[in-house]
């Protein structure tokens, strides 16, 4: 083997051999939305219906508390719900993810 090189049990090591997983090399086997995209769940609704104020809650879980109605949305943009253009804001309304009427624009 040359200095330098990668020794058995390394991803690119001797052939037949298994890979070991070692701190700092990526599992080879997988996909890159799995590395790159973190596991999101959704806010609590205890988390959601508490006093905290919009500020304390974080971006993640405010846009989580909104998408499930659980929270007042603050936009000036209309959109078609039951066929008419209506403004959301302050509106308690569900995402599509939920089953609200409001587009996933993610």
């Amino acid at each position: 083997m040359f200095a330098g090189s990668l020794g058995p049990g390394e991803p690119g090591g001797e052939p037949g051999e298994p890979e070991q997983n070692h701190p700092g090399i990526i599992n080879s086997s997988m996909k890159l939305a799995e590395i790159t995209q973190p596991k999101t769940e959704s806010a609590s609704a205890d988390l959601c219906k508490s006093s905290k104020s919009d500020e304390e809650l974080g971006a993640s879980n405010l846009a989580s508390c909104k998408s499930q109605g659980l929270r007042g949305r603050k936009s000036k943009v209309k959109h078609t719900i039951k066929g008419k253009r209506q403004s959301i804001d302050g509106e308690k309304i569900k995402g599509k993810k939920y089953g609200g009427p409001l587009p996933d624009w993610s």
